[in-house]
């Protein structure tokens, strides 16, 4: 479940995309996103060769707004940032290990 205060807030369910879509971007990162280079080359180039997050792999994301009408403004993509920390801590709650590097793909959490 997400939480965001964005003011006033328009179109409910714009935000809810946008928050529910950084998500994807944020866990895609976290587990798979690596970019390599490779006899001085990008060996990912586009979305065919880049780990990402699949269909199948997202969890249910719950968004709740806050509207505070306190300000106007835009939401952009807000969870981005928090999801990394989020699965780290819980990787070390569950585990009682921290996971000291990105992407999680290269990890062995067992």
């Amino acid at each position: 479940m997400l939480a965001l205060n964005c003011g006033h807030a328009v179109n409910p369910d714009q935000i809810a995309a946008q928050v529910e879509g950084s998500v994807v971007y944020g866990l895609g990162a976290t587990l798979y996103g690596e970019m390599t280079v490779e006899n001085g080359r990008m060996r990912e180039l586009n979305f065919d060769s880049y780990g990402t997050l699949r269909l199948a792999e997202m969890p249910q994301v719950e968004t709740v707004i806050v509207p505070t009408y306190d300000f106007w403004g835009g939401v952009g993509e807000p969870t981005i940032c928090v999801v990394a920390p989020s699965v780290m801590n819980a990787i070390h709650a569950a585990t009682g290990k921290p996971a000291r590097s990105l992407p999680l793909k290269h990890v062995k959490l067992v």
